[in-house]
């Protein structure tokens, strides 16, 4: 017997939802560990899939990100007065 398999589809899907899922816990709870750019490609990407909760979660994460950056460019010293 082989020691590869093949994938079956829902096992992708399951991994990349398990991984937009774990960049949503990262940026919720330590959000210094990783800058949000690192995540940027990956949540992207998963936004054209055709799998519903994969999608909702890397949408979440996104604005999360944007609402977290939109936060530091209002209190940023360097911001416009």
């Amino acid at each position: 017997m082989s020691r590869t398999r093949a994938q079956r589809p829902e096992d992708v899907v399951g991994a990349e939802l398990e991984t937009v899922l774990y960049a949503q816990m990262l940026a919720l709870f330590a959000p210094h560990a990783v800058r949000a750019e690192r995540h940027l490609p990956l949540l992207l990407a998963t936004l054209t899939s055709r799998q519903p909760a994969l999608r909702r979660a890397a949408a979440a994460t996104l604005r999360h990100f944007a609402e977290r950056c939109a936060g530091l460019t209002r209190t940023s010293p360097f911001s416009a007065r």
